[in-house]
């Protein structure tokens, strides 16, 4: 692997847009060089949170939204960027997300915590974010270590979330028409008060963690909120980088569809077709049935979703 001074000036160039070919190479190799030890990292969390009630997936970052972070963020170095391995852990209460937390930082090597919950994003986000480390072994046996994040949501959080990026990146980042992010604020709002009270559960889904890693790479039609293909890889993290590089590569400059490589626990007692359902529950924006996730009626009772 390229040494970490090289990768950033690549990242450099991507980021004021005169990259070369060769750059582009080295982010996606750099980025599959990161997630090459993504089943350790899988199963060690998986590990951490046995006997809570939780449900652990993970994904990898696509090339489009690292080159966004990249020009979003002025200060960013692709190096030392940290969530190009994440991992989401789903929870149905404040009480079980704080739990989770703790439970998370007293037995993996955590660096950072980041609480959005007590002190949220300004266009609503709530999560806790960990950052962790992972060592990597070179090809001539040096170790070099390098950040994962790991998300904490609440069930409730994880559906305010995916319902922001059902507006499109732009609103996910922050951006977007002043009346999506007035309602995408109530929204939060209307969500944390709903966990401080008697709705605090959110109607969460049972949640496991157990199991081995299992990987799928998802293509996602935006016009009408369906998944046209999917390319299942087991724990073969090499073959679904591979995989999810080509189909990224055949429609990366397509708006109208997103290719996302994401993982789930696949508990050999129970059929691969329910264990795809987990997905359903974490990023239930690509099962929903239209590019809008359903959202309890209580939460959004007046509040009508603008049009975009």
């Amino acid at each position: 692997m390229a040494s970490n001074s090289a990768v950033t000036r690549a990242g450099r160039r991507i980021k004021e847009d005169n990259a070369t070919p060769e750059d582009w190479d080295m982010i996606r190799d750099f980025r599959d060089f990161r997630a090459a030890e993504l089943l350790r990292i899988f199963l060690d969390v998986g590990q951490a949170l046995e006997g809570l009630a939780a449900q652990a997936t993970c994904r990898i970052k696509r090339i489009r939204s690292i080159v966004r972070k990249l020009r979003r963020q002025s200060s960013m170095a692709l190096a030392r960027m940290d969530d190009l391995v994440g991992l989401r852990v789903l929870v149905d209460t404040r009480d079980a997300q704080a739990n989770a937390t703790l439970v998370l930082r007293e037995r993996l090597e955590i660096a950072r915590l980041r609480d959005y919950v007590e002190a949220p994003r300004s266009d609503g986000y709530r999560a806790v974010h960990l950052i962790g480390h992972q060592d990597v072994v070179l090809d001539d046996g040096a170790t070099r270590q390098y950040p994962f994040e790991i998300q904490v949501r609440t069930c409730l959080q994880n559906l305010w979330a995916n319902t922001s990026e059902a507006f499109g990146e732009q609103v996910k980042e922050g951006g977007g028409p002043t009346n999506v992010r007035v309602y995408l604020s109530e929204l939060s709002t209307r969500i944390s008060r709903a966990e401080q009270g008697a709705l605090d559960s959110g109607g969460c889904p049972a949640l496991q963690t157990q199991g081995s890693l299992y990987l799928a790479a998802l293509l996602y039609e935006r016009k009408n909120g369906q998944i046209t293909a999917l390319d299942q890889y087991g724990d073969n993290v090499r073959r679904a980088l591979k995989g999810f590089t080509y189909l990224e590569d055949k429609y990366l400059h397509d708006p109208s569809r997103e290719v996302v490589l994401l993982g789930f626990a696949a508990n050999p007692d129970i059929l691969l077709t329910e264990a795809l359902n987990e997905l359903a529950v974490s990023h239930i924006r690509y099962y929903a049935r239209g590019t809008f996730p359903p959202l309890p009626a209580y939460l959004v009772e007046d509040l009508p979703r603008p049009r975009f």
